[in-house]
């Protein structure tokens, strides 16, 4: 049973466009095979004029998975070019809790398995 993911996204200095959208919900849609527990997802996409040209366009997820937090952040020179490498963090970063879930319950079998 796979539930859909319910993505947020703001824009701030920018309009975001119907391609922006669907870009996003394409790249951060795919996070919930690597982690089926997600629940929500607010993206924010930032259009920083103050900056340097390669930090200008700013791109922050927080994820939301039973309580579990995951956020990442990142700047380039273009907006899809910040959203592939945020949601390559992210994909690293869930891939990585849910080893460390996975050999955290088989720690813990082995050690039933070792009393009895």
């Amino acid at each position: 049973m796979r539930k859909d993911l319910n993505i947020v996204i703001k824009g701030t200095n920018l309009k975001v466009t119907d391609a922006l959208k669907q870009y996003v919900n394409d790249k951060i849609g795919k996070l919930v095979k690597y982690f089926d527990r997600l629940q929500t997802a607010e993206v924010e996409l930032t259009c920083q004029d103050h900056k340097s040209a390669e930090e200008s366009q700013r791109v922050q997820v927080t994820l939301n998975a039973n309580g579990s937090i995951f956020r990442c952040e990142e700047s380039s020179i273009s907006m899809y070019a910040s959203i592939d490498i945020v949601a390559e963090k992210l994909e690293r970063q869930l891939k990585r809790y849910k080893q460390k879930l996975v050999s955290k319950a088989r720690g813990a079998k082995q050690t039933v398995a070792e009393e009895a």
